[in-house]
């Protein structure tokens, strides 16, 4: 399992557009953000996706930050980089501690219109995130215990 201070290592990847690309080429010497998220038809990924783009401005403060969606339906790299799917739904859920946030998604999703689309992943995959600075080392991680754990993206913004 990867942790803060460990080198992220270079992997190639299937972009959405079907291209085949390296990690380290994209960021070139520039800090990244790698999010992993289940897959485009989940409601709060779209979201998730939402509120990424509405830093924008925020993000190009910090740097050139390369956006890419990353298909990985197989699931290797979440394999590869220990971000575990969940055993049951109630766990991946867990409404009992995110219950606030659960209802705080539910209106934003039906605000932006957000819609269930097709399945092409693990229904029961959980998100992180990993922060690395210009050398390629991790700065910040967060392995979501559910799939409403993820950090604001204000709060892990700052840490870049």
């Amino acid at each position: 399992m990867l942790e803060v201070g460990n080198l992220f290592p270079d992997v190639s990847y299937r972009s959405y557009d079907g291209t085949i690309k390296d990690l380290y080429a994209q960021i070139g010497q520039n800090p990244a953000a790698i999010l992993f998220l289940r897959y485009v038809g989940c409601t709060k990924c779209q979201l998730d996706i939402h509120e990424l783009l509405s830093h924008q401005k925020e993000i190009a403060e910090k740097g050139d930050f390369p956006f890419e969606i990353i298909c990985d339906p197989i699931q290797a790299l979440c394999k590869r980089f220990d971000v575990l799917s969940a055993q049951t739904k109630e766990e991946f859920l867990d409404v009992a501690h995110f219950a606030e946030a659960h209802k705080a998604f539910q209106e934003k999703k039906q605000d932006l219109g957000l819609v269930y689309g097709a399945y092409e992943g693990d229904e029961l995959q959980r998100p992180a995130i990993f922060l690395l600075d210009a050398k390629k080392r991790i700065v910040y991680l967060h392995y979501a215990a559910s799939l409403m754990d993820m950090p604001p993206v204000e709060s892990w913004l700052r840490r870049l």
